[in-house]
């Protein structure tokens, strides 16, 4: 009753949504209490030396890219949403209201934008909330120098992953430089999004859409466990396992 209650006052947002919109590609999820959004330009170019980009190029990417979560409200057409992780991280833990309709399996968000012009984005519903172990928000309680939430439902996944050691920024980006923009790209880790699933004690994502370009269109596989009567998580990425999250490990508690 209690859960039923929580995705009626939702008002049919929760689950995983696509992005629909033109020259986008993106995730959109929602629990019965979070949120979590990544999204990025459908064309993007790969800097000439991944492993050191330049100025001009990581201000590329850092424009090209977009993610954050949090919790958020919604009521009457106004979708409150308050960020807790961000790439524009200037927002975090204010509340900004928004606009959202829903007809069918088609979901309409718009707003302001941080520099004052309007956002209006468009989605199509992949699948409600439904079951599983992971299904639901995390908070990451274990990993080196970095902070993270991820949410999952049945099928689909938003995960943030930020530097702990990279300085926030209490500006908005209008007054930071591009060496300064560029920098929040080298340093503030990673975030993606895409599809997920199970096969025995592992299981497998297909990232959809990444912060970094080279982390899209690939896969990685985790092992994984429940523990604390299912309330902790922890993903562990072998160091023989290809792609993104080499020999990785981390925990998380569930909000």
């Amino acid at each position: 009753m209690v859960r039923r209650k929580a995705i009626e006052m939702a008002d049919g947002l929760v689950g995983a949504w696509e992005s629909v919109a033109e020259g986008r590609v993106g995730l959109l999820l929602f629990t019965e209490s979070h949120y979590g959004w990544a999204m990025a330009h459908s064309k993007r170019d790969l800097p000439k030396d991944s492993a050191e980009p330049t100025t001009s190029e990581a201000v590329g990417l850092f424009n090209a890219f977009t993610a954050h979560t949090g919790s958020y409200r919604a009521a009457d057409g106004v979708l409150s949403v308050t960020r807790s992780i961000s790439t524009i991280d200037h927002l975090n833990g204010v509340e900004t209201p928004t606009e959202y309709s829903i007809d069918g399996d088609q979901l309409k968000w718009g707003g302001e934008r941080p520099d004052g012009g309007r956002f209006d984005l468009a989605f199509r519903r992949l699948e409600p909330l439904g079951e599983g172990p992971l299904v639901g928000a995390w908070k990451m309680t274990g990993g080196s120098g970095t902070e993270g939430m991820a949410l999952y439902t049945a099928g689909h996944f938003v995960a943030l992953f930020h530097l702990t050691q990279a300085p926030a920024r209490s500006v908005p980006l209008s007054e930071l430089s591009d060496q300064e923009i560029a920098e929040r790209w080298r340093t503030r880790g990673n975030s993606l999004a895409g599809s997920y699933s199970f096969k025995g004690d592992a299981f497998t994502q297909r990232h959809i859409v990444a912060r970094d370009p080279r982390s899209t269109d690939r896969e990685s596989s985790w092992d994984w466990d429940l523990t604390g009567d299912r309330g902790t998580v922890r993903l562990v990425s072998p160091p023989t396992t290809g792609g993104v999250g080499r020999g990785i490990e981390v925990s998380y508690q569930r909000l």
